[in-house]
């Protein structure tokens, strides 16, 4: 296909080659991780974060991080993508696990280092955590004793 308004003032005559570098996209699914609600000291199911190119150049995957407030209550279960290149169109997976250590708001970044210029990658991280547990009366609940539950607070 030819056209003579690419360039301003083109006068030569002569055919024009035009190159595009056209850059690896990191993507990643979910584009951030809620974990909802856990009482403290409880671990939640592993979620994983799958990481793909979106673009058309390839990516390398230099590593991960864990950051923010409270990065200690969340963990790297699996990490699939270290060290991975990623050609267009292919993925890996960062499995993050959520156990709170305080009540309340949690959060925290997972950062994903990468060669491209959006590097690092920063996904949030988000989970509540309840310090309220279930007091039993008496743990055997033998058959035929009444059994009574209150709600306290959790001792970790």
């Amino acid at each position: 296909m030819c056209s003579s308004d690419l360039v301003a003032n083109d006068v030569n005559g002569a055919q024009d080659v035009f190159l595009r570098d056209i850059p690896g996209i990191l993507t990643p699914s979910p584009d951030g991780v809620d974990f909802g609600t856990l009482a403290v000291g409880v671990r939640s199911a592993p979620i994983p974060v799958t990481l793909s190119n979106t673009g058309w150049a390839d990516l390398r995957i230099k590593g991960s991080q864990l950051a923010g407030t409270n990065a200690g209550d969340f963990t790297v279960q699996a990490d699939t993508c270290a060290g991975s290149l990623l050609v267009r169109g292919k993925n890996c997976a960062v499995t993050l696990v959520y156990g709170p250590r305080a009540g309340g708001d949690r959060n925290g970044l997972l950062n994903v280092f990468n060669s491209t210029v959006r590097s690092p990658l920063s996904i949030k991280r988000h989970g509540l955590a309840s310090d309220a547990k279930l007091v039993l009366s008496d743990k055997t609940g033998a058959r035929g004793r009444v059994v009574t539950a209150k709600i306290g607070r959790a001792h970790v």
